[in-house]
């Protein structure tokens, strides 16, 4: 290499050593940003008001697109809008009106029509702290009381004259028994007519009957009583008879199917009765469709849902859970929980469980990030960022080997997810195509760092499981040492292999001839199976894929630079 060509390489490596600096420095405000945004989004509104106050401390101007880690960036840093909504929801309106007034001293940084809709709510709740005013029309309460009011006696106890004719008592207004009980302390005459049931009130005597206390003729014919019901018909007894057994027989007939069902096959059958969807590997019987998701309810629109989020659609299914599209709260996001199968499995869920916490501390913009756990009905849950885009396997499949330099556009993305996880102390562990999402922006995503997967490698069994992804373990997994940061860069080394040339470097009819060929081959180089691969990128592909550990690069960033560089050339 000559001079000039070692002096723009210095300065390549200097100028993207910056470039990798600048990552430590948004990491502190933009990690804190989003532990209250996602703090915020499951009703954490204290831990979220305490993260948002140090992202503004950290970095308190706010904006779209701000730059975070090398050329990724923050679409929507907006710290003091949702610092007042967390501040509303606990109740604290002073340093709500705070935030919203800090809000606009930076202008259009912060959307308005966000800002103005939660100053109305700070408004309305103001006006709901105040006290009601007194009404002033109304007359004072002891002034009403202290009125004195006439009372209905006095005018009867005035005699009329000797001579007057005698009138009739003026009629009563009608009242229930019981309140003429309590008004005059005597008990009033049974006036019920004849056929009526007791309890009902018989109709008013006539004016011109005599006041003797006998119980006056009802001025309408009485109530006949109903007749007596008729002896059942034999016809009838014959029909309710047969109504019985047909119910008896359809009894016997679901209880001998489902007997059956819950049968084991013959002894010496040819072939197993086909499963039912739904069934459990104990032999249980199918289940209905609500239950088929465990933890999972429909609503009386046949909509699922699962504890507080409702499930729209399924996103994928493996051999350990099953990814839904959810919503919460106007919040879509892509939820994982565990096949019913594994649900008595207490190993697997400790690692789910612990797997996702550890998840939960990766916030870097190539990493698709976990934003909360938890349970559901004993169905342990955690909700991840959704991402619109592909998996790198769909990718691949449907275009096949792409351009060397948009391979390692791809892969210096997930080298520097790589390198934040490890600084982390996360390894991957399980590093393949369909665990890479690609966007439509070009921009490439980690996806499953670690979850339930240090089982498959824990044994060399043959298991459904451990045959997912033998094309892209490393060397001293398959022997038994265990994982490291590197054993991540021999996977990622077999991705890049595959992106640039179409094929996996080692192939085999069984899982087993994949993992010796692993552990005792030497792959191509990638330019053999496809010429036009650059040299350069050929010896990066084959560093990574050294079996000795000690031979592969150094570290992820070490991987960043080299193929910073390349791309650099490239261009």
């Amino acid at each position: 290499m000559s001079r000039g060509a070692l002096g723009r390489a210095g300065l390549a490596t200097a100028a993207l050593g910056l470039m990798l600096a600048a990552p430590a420095a948004a990491q502190d405000w933009h990690d804190a940003y989003h532990a209250g945004v996602a703090a915020l989004a499951r009703g954490d509104h204290a831990r979220a008001a305490e993260a948002l106050q140090r992202a503004i401390t950290l970095r308190p101007e706010p904006g779209r697109n701000v730059l975070t880690y090398g050329t990724n960036v923050e679409p929507r840093y907006f710290p003091y809008l949702r610092l007042a909504e967390a501040r509303l929801a606990l109740g604290q309106l002073d340093a709500a009106r705070e935030a919203l007034e800090r809000s606009a001293s930076w202008g259009t940084r912060e959307p308005a029509q966000e800002r103005q809709v939660l100053l109305g709510r700070l408004e309305a709740a103001v006006a709901a702290k105040r006290p009601p005013p007194a009404p002033a029309d109304t007359p004072p309460t002891p002034a009403t009381v202290a009125t004195p009011t006439p009372t209905p006696a006095a005018p009867a106890a005035v005699e009329p004259p000797a001579s007057a004719p005698a009138r009739a008592a003026p009629k009563a207004p009608p009242t229930s028994a019981p309140a003429t009980i309590a008004t005059t302390g005597a008990r009033p005459p049974r006036t019920e007519a004849p056929g009526t049931r007791p309890g009902t009130t018989a109709p008013p005597a006539s004016p011109s009957a005599p006041a003797t206390g006998a119980t006056p003729a009802p001025s309408h014919p009485p109530v006949p009583a109903p007749p007596e019901p008729a002896p059942p018909k034999a016809a009838d007894t014959r029909a309710a008879l047969v109504a019985f057994a047909l119910l008896a027989l359809i009894g016997a007939a679901v209880i001998a199917w489902i007997a059956l069902r819950r049968a084991p096959p013959a002894a010496g059958a040819g072939a197993a009765s086909p499963r039912a969807e739904g069934a459990t590997d104990a032999g249980a019987p199918a289940t209905p469709r609500t239950f088929l998701n465990p933890g999972a309810r429909l609503d009386e629109q046949g909509q699922e849902w699962f504890g507080e989020y409702r499930l729209l659609q399924m996103l994928g299914r493996g051999g350990m859970a099953s990814v839904f599209k959810a919503e919460r709260r106007n919040e879509l996001v892509a939820l994982k929980r565990p096949l019913a199968s594994l649900l008595d499995d207490q190993q697997f869920l400790d690692r789910f469980l612990r797997e996702a916490e550890i998840g939960r501390t990766l916030n870097h913009p190539n990493i698709v990030r976990i934003l909360e756990r938890g349970n559901v009905s004993g169905v342990p849950y955690f909700t991840m960022q959704l991402v619109e885009g592909e998996t790198l396997l769909a990718f691949l499949r449907r275009e096949g080997p792409v351009e060397p330099r948009l391979a390692a556009s791809v892969v210096v993305q997930i080298a520097e997810a790589l390198d934040f996880a490890h600084g982390k102390g996360v390894v991957h562990r399980d590093l393949k195509p369909s665990n890479i999402m690609l966007l439509p922006d070009g921009s490439a995503r980690v996806m499953d760092f670690g979850i339930a997967r240090a089982e498959r490698f824990e044994t060399l069994t043959a298991t459904s499981a451990f045959l997912g992804t033998p094309h892209y373990v490393a060397p001293e997994m398959i022997e038994g040492l265990g994982a490291e940061p590197r054993s991540d860069l021999y996977s990622l080394g077999v991705v890049l292999f595959e992106l640039v040339t179409g094929q996996r470097p080692f192939v085999a009819d069984t899982a087993f001839a994949v993992l010796k060929k692993h552990c005792l081959e030497e792959p191509p180089p990638p330019g053999r199976l496809r010429p036009g691969v650059p040299p350069e990128l050929d010896a990066i592909v084959l560093q990574l894929l050294r079996k000795n550990v000690a031979e592969r690069p150094a570290n992820a960033e070490a991987l960043v630079i080299a193929l910073r560089d390349f791309i650099h050339r490239a261009a």
